[in-house]
């Protein structure tokens, strides 16, 4: 199986997070669009949570890829 440059971004995500590591907002927006241009709803809805959980809020571009992802998905 190959890996894809978000099974590598999540992988990335989760070391980081293990070092004690603040995760960026950049960070989550590169993995948020992965999720969407592989339509990838479950790794977006994992995303979303670390937005939450890093304390960050959405913004105009992270809604909008929220959308975007929910239209190819439902």
């Amino acid at each position: 199986m190959e890996i894809t440059n978000l099974d590598l971004g999540m992988v990335l995500l989760h070391a980081v997070k293990e070092l004690g590591l603040n995760v960026s907002r950049t960070s989550l927006d590169f993995l948020l669009s992965a999720c969407v241009k592989s339509k990838n709803s479950q790794r977006a809805q994992q995303i979303w949570s670390e937005y939450k959980s890093a304390g960050l809020s959405h913004n105009v571009l992270t809604s909008l890829r929220l959308d975007h992802n929910n239209i190819f998905i439902g």
